[in-house]
This record gives C-alpha cells, sequence and structure tokens, in this order.
C-alpha cells in the first residue's frame, strides 16, 4: 500500500515518512508524520499497522485480492518503535 493509498483508507494527510532499518516488516508498519485528520491540523507521528490480505485469505473468501486491506490501526508515537530515534 502507497502513501496515497493509505491517506485514502485512514482519512489523513501524511507528511515524510520514518523508514528504518530495523523495520523487519515495512510493507505492514509504517511510520509517518500527519499532517491531517478529517481536515483538522496535526503536528504528531503515527505508527500505521497494515493487515494485508495474503493468498490464504482470498482463498478463505476473507479477501477478494492478494495485498487487499483487511484492516488498519494506528498510534501516536514520540520515538521510532525500531529504533528509538526521536520524531520531531
Amino acid at each position: 500500500m502507497n502513501k496515497e493509498q493509505l491517506e485514502e483508507e485512514s482519512g489523513t494527510i501524511l507528511g515524510r515518512e520514518h523508514t528504518c532499518e530495523r523495520n523487519e516488516i515495512p510493507d505492514h508498519l509504517k511510520v509517518y508524520r500527519v499532517i491531517a485528520i478529517e481536515g483538522e491540523a496535526q503536528t504528531h507521528w503515527e505508527l500505521f499497522s497494515l493487515w494485508l490480505a495474503n493468498e490464504g485469505d482470498v482463498e478463505s473468501g476473507e479477501a477478494e485480492t492478494v495485498g487487499e486491506l483487511l484492516n488498519l490501526s494506528s498510534i501516536k508515537v514520540n520515538y521510532c518503535p525500531f529504533c528509538g530515534l526521536s520524531l520531531e
């Protein structure tokens, strides 16, 4: 899922992404600066957890296509959960 798709699914406008070599599953866990949520200005970082469908999910009928977003959650963070870097 790219940045634009994540913005659409989450109702946010996202700024820059913090990419971290210690993130072992970067397709599923992403850290972004949040600019706005539902049109309201924001100035924080969030860790987004994406549950994307795999072949088993498609076979079981949970999803129509591989890579389809099944679940999305996020939490505000001040530090990178992978390397501990302070996010400003």
